[in-house]
């Protein structure tokens, strides 16, 4: 009995060993189809490239070959406004139909002044407030600092300057 498994184990294995050269041999016949796919796939999008340039080069040989009228057809030529320095009969014998139009007429800057709805809110009073007796030293967040007198020296004094008309 022992004799027929290791009988039936090395069949096995050399079923198995030549399975594994069957999947090597598949594999490296599936990455040359891939790489030959990816060569194609490249030569393509050179084509590709080399008929849009191609396209474009014959439509602007078109473009430039067809008359006038054909040529504003096809460009939808935007309306020219006016250059200063150009004539209607200067650009009509360029072949150019101009009719000048009125300059656009722009919002106000800023809307008119209106007094506010709402009463205004009444002042705050300028005093601090008073110390409870709970705290007999004032704080001194609320004590008021004296506040520095500028030097005359420090301060720019505004000279008038002439204003030109």
């Amino acid at each position: 009995l022992d004799a027929a498994l290791a009988e039936m184990h090395a069949a096995l294995a050399e079923k198995d060993a030549a399975l594994s050269e069957k999947g090597a041999a598949l594999d490296a016949a599936l990455a040359e189809k891939d790489a030959s796919l990816l060569e194609m796939h490249a030569m393509l999008a050179e084509k590709d490239a080399a008929l849009a340039m191609r396209d474009a080069a014959e439509k602007d040989t078109a473009l430039v070959a067809a008359p006038n009228a054909e040529r504003k057809s096809v460009l939808k030529v935007a309306p020219i406004t006016e250059v200063p320095g150009t004539s209607s009969r200067r650009l009509s014998s360029l072949g150019v139909d101009y009719t000048p139009s009125p300059p656009p007429s722009l919002p106000p800057l800023m809307p008119p002044f209106a007094p506010p709805s709402t009463p205004p809110s009444p002042p705050l009073p300028l005093s601090p407030p008073a110390l409870s007796p709970a705290s007999p030293t004032p704080s001194p967040l609320l004590t008021p600092k004296p506040s520095p007198t500028p030097s005359p020296s420090s301060s720019p004094s505004p000279s008038p300057s002439p204003s030109p008309s």
